[in-house]
């Protein structure tokens, strides 16, 4: 059976507040924000017309999946985008890898890329491909991102120049690197990639894809990036955030639900099946153990899709808690574990089915939960500026993160790198440069790969 205790008292993993706590007290960190999914976006109706298309688009070899052929010599696109609408990263990504008319083949006997480099600008950034520089078939794909700066205040000269040069750099080192892309296709030798970044400044905003704008902001500010504008305060190139983090040995959404229901259907059948795995892969003495210090800690949150009485809800999501952990004692009657339960019912949920779930959080002894990350904030907008949606928690009326969700380019991310992938990109408060950290994952790297299918015209790249 199961041991109850206090979160505050039994241990000393859950009795230091977590950073969402903090934040309800007022004196936490504060995330900058991403604003994200016009209705009726042209993105967004675009990307809804393509996105069937995606998953089978590896099946095909040598194929341009953007249209027109590839040629010798330095290929320019045509036409720049002006504007930036609002989007996610899916309506970004997506319109980028849409299969289109095929290119003319290599010829039989190449193995290769037969231009020096190749060159093209997106709406976020501009791309160009060197695929034999430095060292045989290591290349560079270089990623440019244009930004033009507005002070508002009194800044000198000199702390303007600081500035832009501090943010350069600061998004630069934090992106460049981290990982390689690779082409696998059987018709071709294999070729690698890295991925430089390089912010340019530029003066005027018509030659800008983002226009940053640099004030003295109180400690309430959150830095953000919305369309094509970017609101920075002017710490955030220099200087770190330290902040808590959590890293939860397993965590499951156990779900979902019937509408109304408590009783265990198939979908979560299937997930209970993970926790019991993750449970059998615990030493039988740490699942038994009787001193509270090496006792795991088992976290339920129960949940209700918004609507109808909201006391009815709690008391719902009360049986959902019971019919998950009745399950979990059944197979583990030897359990013994510090527990933590808490019927949520529908708080900041929204009417989707995904929310008829209990969330199950399992921490062991032998490992540490708490640590601490330092995040550049300049580098966090870096992501938002290349397409990349936010990973950490967020729960309240405006938000609905929570922990465990996927982040919007989870799909894509599983769709072209991979599920190890996608799986490591899960929101939590964590070391990920989307989260609070500064940790740049291969699923991070998805702009990146989108742009190099796209100017090569060969659909199988991915990331190492």
């Amino acid at each position: 059976m199961f041991k109850s205790a206090s979160t505050n008292t039994a241990s000393a993993k859950s009795s230091n507040p977590s950073l969402l706590e903090n934040e309800k007290k007022g004196n936490g960190f504060i995330q900058p924000k991403l604003n994200i999914g016009k209705s009726n976006d042209t993105y967004e109706i675009e990307a809804d017309r393509v996105a069937d298309t995606i998953v089978t688009k590896r099946n095909d070899r040598n194929k341009s999946l953007f249209g027109s052929p590839l040629t010798p010599g330095v290929q320019k696109s045509e036409e720049k985008e002006n504007e930036i609408q609002e989007k996610s990263i899916s309506e970004s990504i997506t319109p980028l890898i849409q299969k289109q008319e095929p290119s003319e083949p290599l010829p039989p006997d190449s193995r290769t890329f037969l231009f020096p480099s190749i060159s093209q600008t997106f709406g976020r950034f501009g791309v160009t491909y060197f695929p034999n520089d430095p060292l045989p078939l290591n290349g560079i794909l270089n990623v440019e991102l244009k930004v033009h700066f507005t002070f508002n205040g009194r800044f000198t000269p000199e702390e303007q120049l600081t500035f832009t040069q501090n943010f350069e750099n600061s998004i630069e080192n934090a992106w460049s690197n981290k990982h390689r892309l690779v082409l696998n296709d059987p018709n071709m030798d294999q070729h690698f990639s890295n991925v430089q970044i390089n912010i340019v400044t530029v003066d005027s905003p018509a030659d800008a894809q983002f226009t940053t704008t640099v004030a003295r902001r109180n400690r309430y500010f959150r830095s953000n990036v919305e369309g094509t504008q970017v609101e920075l305060d002017n710490n955030d190139a220099d200087n770190s955030k330290s902040n808590q983090v959590t890293r939860a040995d397993f965590f499951k959404q156990v779900g979902d639900f019937g509408f109304d229901s408590s009783t265990i259907n198939s979908d979560v059948q299937q997930d209970l099946d993970e926790v019991t795995s993750f449970l059998n892969s615990i030493p039988q003495n740490i699942r038994a153990a009787e001193d509270i210090d090496n006792m795991l800690f088992m976290e339920y949150t129960g949940r209700a899709s918004s609507g109808g009485n909201r006391a009815y809800n709690k008391r719902l999501s009360q049986k959902r808690i019971d019919s998950v952990k009745g399950h979990i004692d059944s197979q583990f009657p030897e359990l013994t574990a510090i527990e933590s339960v808490s019927a949520d019912g529908e708080v900041n949920t929204q009417a989707e089915s995904k929310y008829r779930r209990v969330d199950v959080k399992i921490d062991s002894p032998l490992t540490n939960e708490l640590e601490t990350t330092n995040q550049n904030t300049a580098a966090h907008e870096a992501g938002h500026m290349f397409g990349l949606d936010d990973e950490y928690i967020e729960e309240n009326r405006s938000k609905h993160r929570f922990e465990g969700d996927e982040p919007d380019h989870a799909n894509l991310v599983e769709q072209l790198i991979g599920n190890e992938a996608a799986e490591e990109l899960r929101v939590g408060n964590n070391e990920s440069i989307m989260s609070h950290g500064m940790e740049v994952k291969r699923g991070h790297y998805l702009p990146f790969l989108a742009a190099i299918i796209r100017l090569t015209g060969n659909d199988n790249w991915n990331v190492e």
